[in-house]
């Protein structure tokens, strides 16, 4: 993700600190996360420029 934002001439980010962020997210929103064995969480970051 960082390497397609340079490319696309994106603000560089601190990716420890988004995988942080969405692990928070996560942990916040824990209700909609499924528990079931066969069941997953898709996950999705975007990075959109407002420049």
């Amino acid at each position: 993700m960082r390497r397609t934002a340079v490319r696309a001439a994106l603000p560089d980010f601190d990716g420890d600190e988004l995988l942080k962020c969405i692990k928070e997210v996560v942990r916040l929103n824990q209700s909609w996360v499924p528990s079931k064995k066969e069941a997953s969480l898709y996950i999705r970051p975007s990075l959109i420029g407002t420049h």
